[in-house]
């Protein structure tokens, strides 16, 4: 079993009183293939969309990345079509997440070819360095649903900066 965490954004258990126990990974894990918090966009009315939002992180680029997804995996198009459509879809928060090292290697695995493709025919530049991390973030989703994967979100609390506060944090 691996996880991700930041520095200032970890998995909590569902009341928030304390970090995630190993305890509860293992049985939660028992049932379940992902544990993640997300940032939903399902039924929003406020006009944020996730796929307005991955746009605007990519800088405008999304088509490259859509070009980069059907030259090396055409077969999963219509989930990211699907699963960042207006008012849909949800992003693994700030990449947080636990699963089987097998399993989220698997997914490394089928994102890197996407990844050396975009980054082949839209280039790195000091403007958009973190945009990896962001296709990361918002296409797990998809490749969830395109396995059919069990995801279990889980309360992930992100702190502000100085660490004194809460900026964030995800609804279970």
């Amino acid at each position: 079993i691996i996880g991700l965490e930041h520095y200032r954004t970890q998995i909590y258990e569902d009341d928030g009183s304390d970090l995630m126990s190993p305890e509860t990974i293992h049985k939660l894990l028992e049932n379940n293939d992902v544990i993640a918090g997300i940032w939903n966009y399902e039924g929003r009315k406020d006009g944020v969309s996730l796929k307005k939002n991955l746009n605007g992180w990519l800088k405008g680029e999304l088509r490259f990345l859509y070009d980069a997804i059907k030259t090396v995996h055409p077969e999963f198009m219509p989930y990211v079509e699907d699963f960042i459509k207006p008012l849909g879809g949800y992003h693994i928060a700030c990449n947080i997440f636990i699963a089987r090292r097998e399993l989220i290697q698997e997914y490394w695995d089928y994102m890197w070819p996407i990844l050396q493709e975009y980054e082949r025919v839209s280039h790195l530049t000091s403007q958009n360095l973190r945009r990896e991390g962001y296709v990361y973030e918002f296409l797990f989703g998809a490749w969830i649903r395109m396995r059919k994967l069990r995801l279990r979100k889980a309360k992930v609390i992100k702190r502000t900066k100085s660490l004194n506060g809460i900026q964030g944090e995800t609804e279970i």
